[in-house]
């Protein structure tokens, strides 16, 4: 059974609390230089399935298109389960305007595309709090930040 991202946060925590005081009752610098709580907490946020309110929301992004220019858009993300779907407004280039977004977001992994004007532009990676970065299809760098 897998246990939302909240409660097993909690429960990493309290574990956190429970060895801290383990250590302040042993009165003992050498168990309590273990890195045991921070791992706990990274486990739990690592381990976690990522939640709508995550992903779902504005992110700015920057890509780098297969002509080696520097781009920028909008993306209003919205999570729906794994499926993600939006828009992207592109910014600062020769195509400009808001364009449909679908794909889906699995553990830390997200792909998906932006139809433009009938063509498809795909992209793959991975989402860390409230950053996500990746490659195009065609295997250019780009990078989103969480508004």
């Amino acid at each position: 059974m897998k246990l939302p991202l909240v409660i097993r946060t909690l429960v990493c925590v309290g574990a956190f609390i429970a060895v801290n005081a383990s250590c302040a009752l042993a009165e003992t610098t050498d168990a309590c230089s273990s890195s045991f709580p921070t791992m706990l907490l990274q486990a739990a946020v690592e381990g976690g399935e990522r939640s709508a309110d995550t992903t779902s929301g504005i992110w700015l992004m920057t890509w780098t298109n297969k002509e080696k220019e520097i781009r920028h858009a909008v993306l209003q993300l919205q999570m729906n389960g794994e499926t993600v779907s939006g828009t992207a407004k592109l910014e600062g280039g020769p195509i400009k305007g808001r364009f449909p977004l679908t794909g889906d977001v699995q553990g830390n992994r997200i792909s998906f595309s932006v139809k433009v004007y009938g063509r498809q532009v795909s992209f793959t990676g991975s989402v860390d709090g409230h950053k996500m970065s990746g490659t195009t299809k065609e295997g250019s760098p780009w990078l989103a930040d969480h508004q």
